[in-house]
């Protein structure tokens, strides 16, 4: 999966096919965002929850992002050993890894792998 995420996420950048003066392939920049967020980052709404079940790569040491999820603006950090997301709206409900929690408005919560 590794190898073709950084195909994915290299196709314009080392120009693959001669075609970059025609444009960027946005699909292809897409795919490389859901690559790392619902693939390495294991991201799913499963039942309206939002979930995460973290795969990181071998070469990675953590990777991390913000996602909107139900008028909420979550910063998710993942490293080999835990998820840390911080909520920056109204309290919110995420299963890590099958472990339902709440998250209150302006908290960080920290779960350990």
């Amino acid at each position: 999966a590794y190898e073709l995420y950084l195909r994915t996420a290299r196709l314009d950048l080392d120009d693959y096919n001669r075609e970059v003066r025609e444009g960027c392939h946005v699909t292809s920049m897409a795919g490389s965002w859901l690559s790392v967020v619902e693939g390495f980052g294991g991201m799913r709404v499963r039942d309206g929850v939002l979930s995460f079940d973290p795969q990181l790569p071998a070469a990675w040491e953590s990777l991390s992002f913000k996602v909107n999820f139900q008028d909420r603006v979550l910063t998710v950090r993942i490293t080999r050993n835990a998820v840390e997301v911080a909520n920056e709206g109204a309290p919110v409900e995420l299963e890590i890894r099958g472990v339902r929690r709440l998250i209150a408005d302006k908290v960080i919560m920290n779960c350990e792998l």
